[in-house]
């Protein structure tokens, strides 16, 4: 079966949860029997895109002079006529009557958070990757029941709870790292909704205790 993995989201952002979860998707795929064909729009600095530079894959490689605008496009793969699995890193459904679309729903952020024009584009795209996929899948079952509340007209049996697995960068501690056994961790941007605030503020009613941070300062 031929699958093809679209990558926009190593061209949207330079490090971020998606993107860790899309590189840790494929770079498992990438030693499957399956023929895996990338797409990809434009050079970027993304952290784990670095980290497939030196595989060997097979790659459709476009340069987009209107990103912005083109991101938000459907995918035409016109090479080929039979049945194959397409799954967008963000909200993007490929045109082939052949294909099989999958969409990935990491959370309903924008929609709980988000005001403005942000939130009115974003979730016109997210909705109509919904609508169109074959398959759903969602990383909790708090996603799940997210998704069901905003798109109540959703097919259930076509959602999957897939949760995000824990990669090899990760690993108990040895007695070499008894520093940091206290030590809280925190993982995210600095946005609103991730609470930054009120962690540092917690952290700092404890003497005994250091924050180590993690994630983007944007």
């Amino acid at each position: 079966m031929t699958i093809i993995f679209d990558s926009i989201i190593f061209s949207l952002q330079k490090v971020g949860g998606i993107s860790t979860y899309w590189y840790e998707l494929i770079s498992r795929f990438i030693y499957t029997n399956n023929l895996v064909l990338f797409i990809e729009e434009n050079d970027n600095n993304n952290i784990e895109h670095d980290k497939i530079k030196s595989h060997k894959y097979i790659i459709y490689k476009k340069f987009i002079r209107f990103l912005t605008l083109y991101r938000f496009s459907n995918i035409r793969v016109k090479s080929l006529n039979k049945n194959f699995i397409f799954h967008s890193s963000y909200y993007r459904i490929c045109s082939n009557r052949y294909a099989f679309n999958i969409v990935t729903v990491h959370d309903f952020i924008h929609e709980k958070y988000y005001t403005g024009f942000r939130k009115l584009i974003h979730n016109f795209q997210k909705s109509y990757a919904i609508k169109q996929a074959n398959l759903i899948i969602t990383v909790s079952e708090s996603t799940k029941k997210d998704l069901l509340f905003y798109h109540p007209k959703i097919d259930e049996n076509k959602i999957k709870v897939i949760y995000n697995g824990v990669s090899n960068d990760f690993y108990k501690l040895n007695e070499q790292d008894e520093e940091l056994s206290n030590s809280f961790l925190y993982i995210g941007s600095r946005e609103h909704y991730k609470n930054f605030i009120t962690s540092i503020d917690l952290i700092s009613k404890f003497n005994n205790f250091n924050l180590i941070i993690v994630g983007n300062t944007l």
